[in-house]
């Protein structure tokens, strides 16, 4: 009400221009015939009001509507006896956070022209305002723009707001900061992520995520704190600048994050949606626009990292230590894969019947050159982010054939399985490559396995289907791995070419007794899998007990540390001479 009480403050004299106007002379004043017509109800005027098509009112400096026609009533959802006479706070005590606000306070503070488009939700329409002012206050006009083309939306950025939600942007967020820091007072950025809203836009389309959006955008001005703002970055991310509270924001977060994830009705559909959050506090995290804008970036990304959804981070210190060592990480790894600075360490797959070495998976290792070992759980994800996997592959891919091969020049022969990512097998070259490094290393395909996990698969069931018939011609190996993680429907499996499943180690971990729910779920896949001619390996597996279990459940071969950790090539071989003095082990481990 700050705006309100000021205008009231004002003194007015006889003729209706303000005292504080040293030059209103020279401003754009409607004549104060106009006001004149409207109390004494001109027939024309009314006529001309009722059938303009647009929405118009007349506004006095008190904030008392003088007059309106039938469309501007309607926005309100009254009619114009019920408005005439009242003031627009009376009519809706937030009024203040309307879109109708701003217009008309500008002109009240300027004597100038204003205008602005907004979305209103009472209406859920796009509103192009115009306002004008009057020796006895303003007269606004509006119109619907909701159905105008993008030219006229680009207005909006003209006016610093966004042209989808109204919302302040981009340009107001960097206008806005400077002002506040240059004002001293403590503030907090809030920087939130929409989750899911992609799937949306892809599933009911574009037209629908963007009448959510304004649904949305409608909701955050209504929790605003006093003299907060809020911005729309752009897709799905908004800012928040609340002035420091004597309260911690947990209750303001709190109930940002409820409102993201009340239901959405929009266009007969309901759904919900949840969101990510990050914060920082000025001057605490910085002192300029770039800083703290960055910094809020970065503890979104935090927040992301610890849960699906509805997760709110505040911003460390460390974190832009962490983000250096991930761009440094990230340009050694690139010089790692472009000079190949890795190697594979192979462990071993053990069949429950004959206990004999029947295949082994190989697990890339990266020495880094002063850090040392990297950890695969920390230069895997980034090689996945960074869109490095596809080169990654390849040399694990090649690597395994060469290995493969030395080893059946010893005499062993069983596949050994290598990890691909569904980039890698969705690449029409790969196949050609594979079946060229097989060539040239005289090693058969049944050779070589290839896992994918699970929920990769199910990305796309149909373009799976096509590649792993294309693997199953070449006689390649392919296991599904981490089997029971992805919830898909065992009916895909029957349209999957696979030999093998591997059970999840997150299953395996549990095995104690037959009689808990988890193990007898361990044995259904089992037993589905062997209906289905496919041979069941369970990894993880680290106590006797498990391997016992397994072996009376039905499982066809175990993986794990139990049997043996991950070993470098040459020790890899000892292990196979110390546990299989025949030196020549199963053939054909899947036909067994």
């Amino acid at each position: 009400m700050k705006g309100k009480t000021q205008w009231m403050r004002k003194q007015i004299h006889p003729d209706g221009f303000s005292t504080d106007s040293a030059n209103s002379a020279e401003r754009p004043i409607i004549s104060t015939s106009l006001v004149s017509r409207v109390k004494t109800r001109d027939p024309d005027y009314s006529y001309i009001c009722s059938n303009i098509g647009e929405a118009i009112a007349t506004i006095d400096p008190n904030w008392l509507i003088t007059s309106c026609n039938q469309i501007f009533s309607r926005h309100f959802g009254r009619i114009q006896e019920e408005l005439v006479g009242r003031t627009t706070f009376e009519l809706n005590p937030n009024f203040e956070k309307s879109i109708f606000y701003p217009v008309i306070q500008q002109v009240f503070d300027t004597k100038l022209l204003s205008s602005g488009l907004g979305y209103s939700a009472s209406v859920r329409r796009w509103l192009y305002m115009r306002a004008y002012p009057m020796a006895e206050g303003c007269v606004i006009f509006v119109s619907d723009a909701t159905d105008l083309d993008s030219s006229h939306h680009q207005m909006a950025a003209v006016t610093r707001r966004d042209p989808l939600t109204g919302l302040e942007n981009r340009l107001s967020l960097e206008l806005a900061v400077p002002q506040a820091v240059k004002g001293g007072k403590p503030f907090d950025l809030f920087l939130i992520d929409i989750s899911r809203f992609k799937q949306i836009n892809d599933s009911l389309g574009y037209g629908f995520g963007d009448r959510a959006l304004m649904e949305l955008a409608s909701r955050f001005k209504t929790i605003l704190p006093a003299g907060g703002s809020v911005f729309r970055l752009a897709g799905d991310e908004f800012v928040f600048m609340c002035p420091r509270s004597a309260d911690a924001p947990d209750a303001f977060i709190a109930q940002l994050l409820a409102t993201t994830r009340a239901p959405l009705a929009v266009g007969g559909s309901s759904f919900n949606l949840d969101a990510s959050l990050g914060w920082v506090n000025f001057p605490e995290d910085g002192t300029d626009m770039g800083q703290l804008l960055r910094r809020a970036d970065l503890s979104l990304l935090q927040a992301k990292g610890k849960g699906p959804v509805a997760n709110a981070f505040r911003y460390e210190d460390r974190l832009e230590k962490d983000i250096r060592q991930k761009v440094a990480l990230e340009t050694d790894l690139r010089q790692a894969i472009d000079e190949g600075r890795f190697w594979l360490a192979y462990q071993p797959k053990v069949s429950t019947r004959s206990g004999k070495v029947v295949g082994a998976e190989a697990l890339i290792r990266w020495n880094h050159p002063t850090l040392g070992p990297v950890n695969p759980g920390e230069f895997l994800p980034l090689a996945e982010e960074r869109g490095l996997m596809k080169e990654l592959d390849r040399w694990v891919i090649r690597a395994v054939i060469t290995d493969a091969s030395n080893l059946l020049r010893h005499g062993f022969q069983f596949p050994i399985a290598a990890n691909i990512t569904p980039s890698t097998l969705a690449d029409p070259k790969i196949l050609g490559e594979i079946d060229k490094w097989l060539t040239e290393h005289r090693l058969p395909a049944r050779m070589l396995e290839l896992e994918i996990t699970e929920r990769d698969l199910m990305i796309d069931i149909e373009g799976s289907v096509r590649i792993l018939e294309k693997l199953s011609e070449s006689g390649i190996n392919v296991a599904i791995d981490d089997f029971g993680t992805g919830y898909s429907s065992f009916s895909y499996l029957l349209e999957l070419d696979v030999e093998a499943i591997k059970i999840d180690i997150s299953f395996v971990s549990r095995l104690n007794d037959l009689s808990r729910p988890s193990n007898k779920v361990v044995k259904g896949l089992i037993s589905i899998a062997h209906s289905m001619g496919m041979t069941v390996v369970a990894e993880g597996v680290e106590e006797p007990l498990q391997k016992s279990l397994l072996k009376r459940m039905g499982c066809d071969v175990i993986q794990g540390y139990h049997v043996s950790p991950p070993l470098a090539l040459p020790l890899f071989r000892d292990f196979l001479y110390e546990n299989a003095p025949e030196n020549l082990l199963e053939p054909d481990p899947y036909k067994t």
